[in-house]
C-alpha cells in the first residue's frame, strides 16, 4: 500500500511535503493503492483531493482493499 500526491503544476524536480500545499503551487490530488506480491497491477485504487488521515485510511482499507 502507498499514497502518492500529484499537483497540476509540477515545476519542481524534488519536493518533500507534509500537509496541504493547496494554492501555493496548484491543486493537489492523491492516489492510494495496493499491490499484490509478485504482481504489477494496482488494486483498490482511489484518487482524492486533500490529505489522508487515519480515519480515511481505515475507510479505504475496509471499503476498497479488503473486498
Amino acid at each position: 500500500m502507498d499514497e502518492s500526491g500529484f499537483e497540476d503544476n509540477q515545476d519542481c524536480i524534488y519536493v518533500w511535503s507534509n500537509g496541504e500545499q493547496e494554492g501555493r503551487r496548484g491543486k493537489r490530488e492523491n492516489l492510494v493503492a495496493g499491490r499484490r506480491k509478485k504482481e504489477k497491477d494496482l488494486i483498490a485504487l482511489i484518487i482524492f483531493k486533500g490529505n489522508l488521515n487515519a480515519v480515511g485510511f481505515e475507510q479505504w482499507y475496509d471499503q476498497h482493499l479488503l473486498p
